[in-house]
């Protein structure tokens, strides 16, 4: 059983929540490291007046006021781009991830190196590997869905019904 995540704005960590960026993007800090990153934070974020505050001075009192410094990250993230916070917090060896958009992940070096990303059979389209392996099962290739009631005939055949049933459905709409 998976516990509920709280809601962002009342997260029990603010180091460990996720931020809105100004172009929209997301950005999810992962500080585990507090006592050692919480200063590197502040200066990239350019905030180090909040290292002097008694509400955050401490792991403890960070967590106890959580809610307040998300409130202010909130505000503080809003500021720049999600590129410019990239560059800030990677400069500054901060552990951070993205939401990552379409686009992002059809560009992901990674996942390609990896085969993640795979081609569906005569199309010119891209879909995302199964992560799923079963024992003794060979993986077959992406191939593209079919048309709405394209196998409903063969379906309907192997069921049982006649073609002439198969038609009085399809002619009153039961059926594709």
């Amino acid at each position: 059983m998976f516990t509920p995540r709280a809601p962002r704005d009342e997260a029990p960590n603010a180091l460990t929540n996720m931020y809105r960026c100004r172009d929209g993007r997301w950005l999810t800090l992962s500080l585990l490291d507090e006592e050692r990153q919480w200063p590197a934070l502040l200066r990239a974020v350019e905030e180090q007046s909040l290292e002097y505050d008694p509400r955050f001075a401490t792991k403890a009192a960070r967590h106890a006021n959580a809610r307040d410094l998300v409130v202010i990250f909130d505000h503080i993230f809003l500021a720049r781009d999600f590129a410019e916070w990239r560059r800030r917090l990677d400069a500054a060896g901060l552990v951070f991830g993205f939401v990552a958009t379409l686009d992002d992940v059809a560009a992901d070096n990674q996942a390609r190196e990896n085969g993640f990303i795979l081609p569906i059979e005569d199309t010119s389209f891209e879909t995302i590997d199964s992560p799923i392996y079963l024992d003794g099962e060979e993986k077959h290739s992406p191939e593209q869905a079919p048309e709405i009631g394209q196998s409903t005939d063969s379906i309907l055949l192997e069921a049982g019904f006649a073609e002439d049933e198969i038609a009085s459905m399809r002619a009153a709409g039961i059926v594709r």
